[in-house]
């Protein structure tokens, strides 16, 4: 029998006692039904899962974006350096939850997910170090190099995928 709080939502020590029990009967807990509804458990690796998608679709976007702008002179806008430092940003935020999943959960994760993770942060402080010298090919520097990072992401995340089956 579980007993609802003032707002009508099941108590914490009956979400948390049915997670026991479906762990101890050997039933997966990252969704289970409790007194008609749902608990979803979101577990870090799960939001480090998911943040790589959105770091792939920034760099995927912002790097088109910049790619496009090298040809189309319409598409040469402050806007785009905002998207470029945002998904440049992703990048850095994405490593770092991955730091903190190795660290947290004691994760060795593959070697190659680690190695595609930081030449992606390499290569983000590599073409803005660049951007001197391409001063006449910036918006081709940014965009292959966005399109680049985000493909370093997709590797690492097939790495991470293959690695649990």
């Amino acid at each position: 029998m579980s007993r609802h709080g003032p707002t009508g939502e099941v108590e914490r020590l009956d979400v948390e006692a049915s997670v026991l029990h479906a762990a101890s009967l050997g039933a997966p807990t990252d969704r289970l039904h409790v007194s008609g509804r749902y608990s979803a458990r979101v577990s870090f690796r799960d939001v480090h899962s998911t943040f790589a998608w959105v770091d792939i679709g920034l760099n995927v976007f912002a790097g088109s974006w910049a790619l496009a702008a090298h040809w189309i002179v319409a598409l040469r806008r402050r806007e785009l350096w905002w998207a470029i430092t945002v998904a440049y940003l992703a990048v850095f935020v994405q490593v770092l939850l991955g730091v903190i999943l190795m660290n947290v959960n004691d994760l060795e994760p593959d070697r190659f997910h680690l190695f595609y993770g930081f030449v992606a942060l390499a290569g983000v402080g590599i073409i803005y170090s660049y951007r001197q010298q391409l001063e006449h090919q910036k918006y081709l520097l940014y965009g292959l190099g966005g399109l680049f990072i985000a493909g370093l992401g997709l590797r690492a995340l097939t790495l991470a995928t293959s690695a649990l089956s």
